[in-house]
């Protein structure tokens, strides 16, 4: 799945290389489909420290905004497929 791999896949993907390593909110970040289960269901699952979970979760749904108003760069695409 794109979404999926554009989100949180390898160290270029959106999470692991903005929340994670430029931001340093979370020690670890992944996604999940559990659609064969529960169709539609998406998950983003991270760990950190409890003093960092109000700007973690703020950086996430930022990144989750911005493919609602940017364009995905063909080297972003180009990098997951």
């Amino acid at each position: 799945m794109l979404f999926r791999s554009l989100l949180a896949s390898g160290k270029s993907s959106r999470l692991i290389r903005n929340v994670r390593e430029k931001q340093r909110l979370v020690t670890s970040i992944n996604t999940e489909v559990l659609a064969e289960k529960w169709p539609g269901f998406f998950q983003i699952y991270a760990s950190m420290p409890v003093e960092k979970w109000e700007k973690a979760r703020n950086a996430i749904f930022a990144e989750l905004r911005r493919f609602q108003t940017e364009k995905v760069p063909e080297e972003d695409r180009k990098s997951v497929v």
